[in-house]
């Protein structure tokens, strides 16, 4: 159903008082204009550089998030498996040192008997799993 709407005429410039332009400013560094985005400059980012705090040596930071991405049938689930036996046991992943280690919740998105498989496979080749919830 269509609403009717009222249409005002177009104003020319000529038309429109001066202080009545609301021209936005650009936004700040670091500002977060109508809750959108918040935008940083490079001097900025540069400034606030730290060195890397890695949870998997030279894979995996603490406080940053990755996709895993791949072609289907690329291993993505074995990966993401063995990633996260690692860091619940502490055990290296691929050669490489887990520094920390904890809980994991592993959200799939394929079905459970191919993902049953998957993690009976890991499983016959790494240990127990129990120590990952899964979703």
């Amino acid at each position: 159903m269509a609403v009717p709407v009222d249409v005002e005429p177009f104003l020319t410039s000529e038309q429109i008082p001066p202080d009545a332009i609301n021209k936005p400013n650009p936004p700040k560094s670091g500002s977060n204009p109508e809750g959108g985005f918040t935008f940083s400059n490079g001097d900025d980012l540069a400034v606030k550089a730290k060195a890397p705090n890695y949870l998997i040596n030279n894979i995996l930071e603490t406080d940053a998030h990755g996709i895993l991405g791949g072609s289907s049938m690329a291993f993505k689930t074995f990966v993401a498996i063995r990633l996260a036996h690692s860091i619940c046991t502490g055990k290296s992943f691929m050669g490489h040192d887990v520094f920390y280690s904890g809980k994991v919740l592993m959200a799939c998105g394929e079905g459970q008997g191919a993902l049953s498989r998957r993690i009976k496979a890991v499983q016959i080749v790494d240990g127990d799993l129990m120590a990952i919830s899964w979703c």
